[in-house]
């Protein structure tokens, strides 16, 4: 049985005294995160991923211009995160999978010559996007 004062915090705004609408609402929140965690098998959409873009390096040779792809994607409002390291960039990728990253940014020598990204989907899917026009593609999965 509810007492009088939790009955009357079950109408938010109702009792002066009430301390269960805030705790109520972050259970609602709670609520929220996981069905949408369980509605999308952990894969957040792209605007509500915690790392939007993760950026592979093939090699040590591109590193600088996978800052330079970071600071670019960063100066647009999105999220990435950068993906080096000693492992080899098959496992780089698998990393950034099983984080649910939704999209991978591969450079390569190629990408850095042509000013290009290489953009690899959570579904597999690939394509090529110039540098100067990766603000305007990626600004259309923001909304």
């Amino acid at each position: 049985m509810w007492s009088p004062v939790l009955r009357a915090c079950a109408v938010p705004g109702t009792s002066p005294d009430c301390v269960a609408p805030p705790l109520r609402r972050c259970r609602e929140a709670g609520t929220a995160i996981a069905m949408l965690l369980e509605h999308y098998n952990g894969i957040l959409p792209f605007w509500l991923a915690p790392e939007q873009v993760a950026v592979a390096p093939i090699s040590h040779d591109v590193a600088a211009y996978a800052r330079e792809v970071m600071g670019c994607l960063a100066g647009e409002g999105l999220r990435p995160v950068l993906y080096e390291g000693r492992e080899t960039l098959a496992r780089r990728i698998v990393a950034a999978r099983e984080a649910r990253v939704p999209l991978v940014a591969v450079l390569g020598r190629r990408e850095a010559e042509g000013r290009s990204v290489s953009l690899r989907e959570f579904d597999g899917a690939q394509s090529s996007i110039p540098l100067d026009q990766i603000g305007e593609v990626l600004a259309v999965r923001r909304h």
